[in-house]
Formats: C-alpha cells, structure tokens, sequence
C-alpha cells in the first residue's frame, strides 16, 4: 500500500524516473516500489539495513529484541535519559559505542529527536499500523529474481552490528537481486548516520554511474 502511494505520489509530482533508496522498513517498501515501477522509471535501487520478509527473518538478534522490548517501558516524557541510552545500545555498533565524541552526537541527536516527537507525537494507529506493515512484508524469492532481471543499478548496504535487522538477511537479498554488496564493519542498524561519510559519496557514485558502478547495468 506504501509503495502504491509513493507511486500515485510520484505521478502527482510528474516524476518519470526516478532513484529508489530505502532503510529498514523503508527498504521493505523500496523493494515493492522497484517491482511497480519496474526498469521504465527505476534508475537505481538502494537498500539498506534491511530485509525481504519471512518469519524467521523478521526476528531481530537477541540483543536488539531486549532493547525494542525495554524502550516498551520507558515513558519518554519523563525518561528522556533512559529513552537516548536504550535507544543509542539498540541502533549503534561498536564503531559508535567506543568513540566518546561519536557517542556525545548520538546523544545529542536522539535527545533532538525525542522532544520532536513530544511536539509531533505519532499516534497509537500509526504505531499500530507501522508494525503490522512490517510484520507482513514479503517478497519472495522469485519476485525478488525479477527485480534482479531489470537493468539498474542495485546496491545493498548494511553494518555487521546491526542488532535490528540480521545482516545475513541483506547478503541474502543481494544475492538475489544481483546487486553490489558492502558490509560495513562495527556500524549498526543506522548506517545513514554512523557511516554518513562513506555513504554518501558511494550513492553519488551509484547516481552518477562512476566509480565502481561505471560500468554497471
């Protein structure tokens, strides 16, 4: 249903063709939205820290389980501190973890993002709704061979920490769709942030077809 907005979005807006870029569960919906738009519209697709569907491969590792479930607790109107710590443990790797100065703009981002969303709170069927979307994302083996059949470039990128989204699951879909693989070392499940950059200069690469993508379908 996302993937089909993004497109009734895109025509509003009168645009052909476009890149696709996706993380987490926005990498879910980018995978349904390259199957709509097919090689026509989609110059590139992007995926990021995320996975195709499946049951066993919707369960986060143990230690990211534990934290989802403790920030379950937490009130973040008046635990703000406690919130920005599970939340840091949870989405970070040790890249992160062991760098004081790192640690300081984490900290400083997620205490950001908590007071935006006690101005903008989302609402228990948003919550509700996001969940179910993501516990019922799927995309099969095959449909995932057709997005391997059509001819644009495809990167999957993901860190070895990342304690959300098993990083097996992006080898595996990489696999299937044929795209240029890069594991990150000690990064986490929020790889736009810790690894920014790195990442942006290789989706420039992607965009712009040089690089390592020069001569790439």
């Amino acid at each position: 249903m996302m993937a089909q907005d993004t497109v009734g979005l895109l025509d509003g807006l009168g645009w052909g063709k476009v890149h696709v870029c996706g993380i987490s569960m926005g990498g879910m919906i980018s995978q349904e939205l390259a199957l709509l738009l097919g090689e026509e519209r989609c110059l590139s697709l992007t995926l990021l820290a995320t996975h195709a569907g499946g049951w066993l491969n919707k369960f986060p590792p143990i230690k990211g389980a534990k934290h989802f479930l403790k920030a379950l607790t937490f009130d973040s109107k008046t635990d703000t501190e406690d919130v920005v710590e599970n939340a840091i443990q949870m989405l970070y790797g040790s890249n992160t973890l062991n760098d004081p100065v790192s640690m300081e703009l984490a900290r400083e981002y997620h205490t950001r993002m908590i007071q935006i969303k006690k101005d903008f709170p989302i609402t228990r069927n948003g919550m509700t709704g996001q969940m179910a979307a993501v516990a019922s994302h799927g995309v099969t083996a095959d449909r995932l061979r057709k997005i391997g059949a059509m001819k644009f470039k495809k990167l999957v990128v993901v860190g070895t920490e990342d304690n959300l989204v098993r990083h097996t699951n992006s080898k595996y879909i990489a696999d299937h769709i044929g795209a240029t693989y890069v594991e990150v070392q000690g990064h986490g499940h929020v790889i736009t942030i810790s690894y920014r950059d790195e990442l942006n200069p290789l989706l420039d690469e992607l965009w712009g077809g040089k690089g390592r993508f020069a001569d790439t379908p």
